[in-house]
């Protein structure tokens, strides 16, 4: 995990390698907050790409 910015705001930028080598277009990612309970990871998706998917996670329970 990095600190960083993109468009001014806060984007740090989280990076996972896999053993095997692929990564499933899930190597680099920007996470985000979104409102106050989710949580998104852009991914960066393959290189060469147009971009990668969008994980969100939102907290269930208390």
């Amino acid at each position: 995990m990095k600190d960083g910015q993109k468009a001014g705001k806060e984007a740090p930028t989280l990076t996972l390698s896999c053993k095997g080598g692929d990564d499933g277009g899930r190597g680099v990612g920007t996470v985000k907050m979104k409102d106050d309970d989710k949580l998104a990871i852009d991914w960066a998706g393959p290189e060469g790409g147009y971009g990668g998917s969008v994980e969100s996670f939102r907290r269930v329970g208390g």
